[in-house]
């Protein structure tokens, strides 16, 4: 099914890595508080809502046929097919902020500005969110044992081995 939901405007792209979430995405900007010494950190709501997406995500990642080694270094384009779950109106840097959040919290990336490229597009699906990540560039990733820090959490079968 989550095939069925890039397609229609990524065609035959080639892809690193592809997850799912059904739930809304919070907004990162609006979830982040800062000390008075000027240390950001996330609000509660949205510790909740990232800990719920960590754990569909490793339900639902899809990792390329290619061996990758995480976290991914090199320059990215992020692709998402979101689908609003109400009518409410949807602050997308928002949205974005907080995916880009969750992907370098659980150690997908290094730096939130690895991604260069985003296409976002609306779609009418069942999920709420599909994200796609594909490397820019020639990057040919060669994986070793010592380079494979995958949390367990995310680690697939076809990683192990």
């Amino acid at each position: 099914m989550e095939d069925t939901i890039l397609d229609p405007f990524m065609g035959s792209a080639p892809f690193l890595l592809q997850f799912r979430l059904s739930s809304q995405i919070r907004g990162g900007k609006n979830n982040m508080l800062m000390t008075k010494t000027g240390r950001h950190y996330p609000n509660k709501s949205f510790v909740a809502w990232r800990q719920e997406a960590t754990e569909e995500m490793d339900r639902s990642i899809r990792y390329a046929p290619i061996p990758i080694k995480l976290p991914l270094a090199d320059k990215l384009r992020a692709t998402i097919a979101y689908c609003p779950q109400d009518k409410r109106r949807r602050d997308v840097p928002a949205m974005l902020d907080a995916l880009w959040h969750l992907i370098e919290h659980i150690g997908l990336i290094k730096d939130d500005a690895q991604i260069k490229e985003v296409v976002w597009r609306e779609v009418k699906q069942d999920c709420c969110v599909v994200v796609r990540l594909e490397a820019l560039g020639e990057t040919i990733y060669v994986p070793t044992e010592a380079n494979l820090p995958i949390l367990e959490a995310t680690r697939r079968p076809s990683q192990s081995g």
